[in-house]
């Protein structure tokens, strides 16, 4: 028992780990279209969206491992739908312009602003009425 304990540990070493996760994110950066300011500001806004969602469902008693990996499935499919619109931009030769992956990020990023703003509502937060009542009204949809 003790070798298969060795032998185990031996596997996650620290070569090991960059030696997984390099080709992994040169994969990544490439079909997304690089590492740029408005992908940053992206990833940034679903990790806050997704902890505050997390907090919110605490809050609300509602915390659901079912819905935590329904979420963690549409921001790897927001990546997807990046990717794809990175692909249109070369296809269309949009490279350097304001192409599909820009507006499809923009429209992205929207999106994760206002499920943040709706979530540090539900958490209490100061959020201004006027954003308020429009969160309120597109709930009634």
């Amino acid at each position: 028992m003790k070798e298969y304990i060795q032998w185990f540990t031996h596997l996650f070493t620290w070569e090991n780990f960059l030696a997984g996760i390099i080709p992994v994110m040169t994969f990544l950066n490439g079909f997304l279209g690089g590492y740029d300011d408005l992908l940053d500001c992206f990833i940034w806004l679903v990790i806050a969206d997704y902890i505050t969602g997390l907090l919110k469902a605490g809050k609300c008693h509602s915390l659901s491992s079912r819905i935590g990996k329904i979420g963690i499935v549409k921001k790897f499919l927001m990546l997807l739908m990046i990717g794809i619109c990175h692909k249109l931009d070369l296809a269309f030769n949009l490279n350097g312009a304001l192409g599909v992956r820009t507006l499809m990020i923009t429209l992205l990023i929207g999106e994760e602003l206002i499920s943040l703003a709706e979530n540090l509502d539900t958490l209490g937060f100061p959020i201004f009425k006027k954003i308020r009542d429009r969160l309120l009204q597109n709930k009634k949809i």
